[in-house]
């Protein structure tokens, strides 16, 4: 069964690209991408599961053939865009896999729209502020006053966006037009939303992941309710790449 490539126009005129095997009378599988990455990035999973479910997989707006937001928007804000897109295309009940910020948007879709969401996998997912250090607040304080003294006093763009290249980190060096978005999206915090997920939850960590760390699926554990864990022994964030076993853990889990 092969996937095709669509695009559809939601009402507040974001349009979304993604790909759709069409598959009818099937258990439902949408995979959603992280920060910087597309519809293709999760094929290693969903290809080998074609001929079993319905697969969608999306650009997430700002990302791959989808168009870039108008506004600054969050998680919440895509959480409602998927919502609106699976409304256009007729679904109501999806198994939803996240890697990374998609997962996050995951979270905030299973707590927000909790009728839609069956199953929810999350695989190095973030969600959960970052614990910060001293040489962090030492680093944050120093890019402050160095914006603030070429902004307001030297007044050098030029300066002024390369030292924002020297502090930012990679996604953000890459992220164009959607460093604003980049930036909202870091500082959110759904700890306290764990609680509300009421459908089942698998979490697929890398035990080495730097990007979010192990803890945080511990700690996303501990407060989801009907949640399980596993673990890629020496694992980065890209977990998915290093063990396959999260095909045979998906066909499990989905039933």
């Amino acid at each position: 069964m092969k996937l095709i490539k669509k695009k559809i126009q939601l009402d507040n005129n974001i349009i979304i690209s993604y790909l759709d095997n069409e598959a009818t009378g099937k258990e439902i599988l949408v995979f959603v991408h992280g920060w910087g990455a597309d519809k293709f990035n999760l094929q290693s999973i969903y290809y080998p599961l074609l001929n079993d479910y319905r697969i969608i997989a999306i650009d997430l707006p700002g990302f791959g053939d989808s168009s870039v937001p108008n506004n600054i928007i969050g998680s919440n804000e895509y959480a409602e865009y998927l919502f609106y897109f699976l409304k256009k295309i007729k679904i109501t009940k999806i198994n939803y896999i996240g890697h990374s910020f998609g997962g996050k948007i995951g979270i905030v879709l299973s707590c927000n729209f909790p009728q839609l969401i069956q199953r929810l996998v999350l695989i190095d997912s973030s969600g959960l502020r970052p614990r910060r250090y001293l040489d962090w607040y030492i680093k944050v304080g120093l890019f402050k006053t160095l914006r603030f003294f070429l902004t307001y006093i030297f007044k050098n763009k030029l300066l002024l966006e390369k030292l924002k290249n020297n502090f930012g980190s990679s996604d953000y060096k890459k992220a164009g037009r959607m460093r604003n978005i980049l930036v909202k999206s870091v500082n959110e915090d759904y700890f306290s939303s764990l609680k509300n997920i009421k459908c089942p939850v698998f979490l697929y960590w890398g035990e080495k992941d730097k990007e979010t760390p192990l803890w945080m699926a511990k700690k996303m554990k501990k407060e989801i309710e009907d949640s399980a864990l596993y673990i890629v022994k020496n694992g980065s964030h890209f977990s998915f790449l290093e063990n396959q076993r999260i095909v045979a853990i998906i066909k499990a889990f989905v039933i």
